[in-house]
């Protein structure tokens, strides 16, 4: 068997996410709310913990306030079962700080999003050399989140392009226009998409010579939403089963395997030409937080693709998928839904999630006249 694949998070625009309860939340209106929770997070910090809670153990890197980069490093270090080694880079400025209104009667999440800290050229170096000796072959870079200021399309490209030159499997969650300009689905993206430029002969990056053979290094997962979908294709919406999987087929042929979310819908799964759709049996009553169930899943589907090592060599070998990609599906929504039950980000435990998987419907899905 091989050496297990090691799971790196990089959160490029860390932050202090507040929740707050607040009944009945009237807009222009006096409030009374109670602090639900204040702790570091970050959707690849998210996507970190969560993989704790599973008992899988990852590095967070990125970029940190200096003034919070203490309060970071423990409060990942204090995530368990699974190891959290924390490898971010302090920035002058500070880290910004969210907040998130929870209305428990309307069932409704309100989010206010902070600007933080900017990051310089030195900066973006520091976190060039960092990705550089942390990218290896058996290696999984998850990129997610926003950019802060002083990051932007070019340099998010030089970024995945070291990743995927050290030969790691690069996973992107972000937002559907940014999607589109890495995955070279827009060509005002002002440069090359990893993916193009791995199609080349050579990728110069600040003096680093890499030659990246796409069919061996694609760009391994991205997980847009079913809006951000149709947002990276340039259409208003998709309005039907046909539209979605025609959409994420379509994206499939440049990213190696395709999630797309549909909150409490539920999601699918590409890979290649192997389609799995996803739904769980879920009282919505039950539901607390929605608020880090996307990072969560995320987690999930990792855990079932890395640390699941026989299942990653099945896949690897080009044999049906079959139940392994059910199982990975079925993984990654639990762990969503686990989370959907707790006030707090990455809260579960593994046999919560575990319990959960047993609600959980995959199907694989054959389209009309295919």
């Amino acid at each position: 068997m091989s050496r297990p694949n090691q799971i790196i998070t990089v959160n490029l625009n860390t932050a202090i996410d507040r929740v707050l309860e607040v009944p009945q939340m009237e807009i222009g209106a006096h409030a009374k709310g109670r602090q639900i929770s204040r702790y570091p997070a970050g959707k690849a910090i998210n996507v970190s913990r969560a993989l704790a809670r599973l008992k899988c153990d990852s590095i967070a890197t990125g970029f940190v306030g200096q003034g919070e980069a203490l309060q970071f490093e423990q409060f990942l270090r204090s995530t368990g079962p699974g190891r959290i080694i924390c490898q971010l880079l302090s920035v002058r400025g500070q880290t910004r700080e969210n907040i998130t209104l929870i209305d428990p009667v309307l069932h409704t999440d309100t989010h206010i999003r902070d600007e933080g800290f900017e990051i310089t050229d030195a900066d973006f170096h520091r976190m060039m050399s960092k990705l550089g000796l942390l990218a290896r072959p058996n290696t999984v870079m998850v990129f997610s989140g926003s950019l802060p200021r002083g990051m932007d399309v070019a340099r998010i490209n030089m970024l995945l392009m070291m990743a995927m030159s050290g030969g790691a499997k690069v996973v992107l969650d972000m937002g559907g226009d940014m999607l589109s300009q890495l995955i070279g689905l827009d060509a005002s993206s002002g440069g090359e998409s990893p993916v193009d430029a791995a199609a080349g002969d050579v990728v110069d990056v600040s003096n680093v010579e890499a030659a990246v053979e796409l069919e061996d290094n694609p760009l391994w997962m991205v997980k847009p939403n079913q809006h951000e979908l149709a947002q990276m294709l340039g259409m208003s919406e998709l309005k039907d089963d046909k539209q979605i999987v025609e959409a994420a087929l379509k994206l499939a042929r440049r990213v190696r395997h395709v999630v797309v979310t549909m909150g409490e819908a539920g999601a699918w799964l590409v890979q290649g030409d192997q389609v799995w759709r996803g739904t769980v049996e879920m009282d919505p009553d039950r539901v607390v937080n929605t608020v880090g169930c996307g990072d969560s899943m995320l987690a999930g589907l990792l855990e079932g693709y890395i640390c699941h090592q026989a299942l990653a060599e099945e896949l690897s070998d080009n044999s049906d998928p079959g139940e392994p990609l059910a199982a990975i599906l079925r993984r990654g929504l639990a762990a969503a839904t686990a989370n959907a039950l707790w006030a707090g980000i990455a809260e579960f435990d593994l046999a919560q999630v575990q319990e959960i998987e047993k609600l959980v419907r995959v199907e694989r899905y054959e389209p009309a006249g295919r």
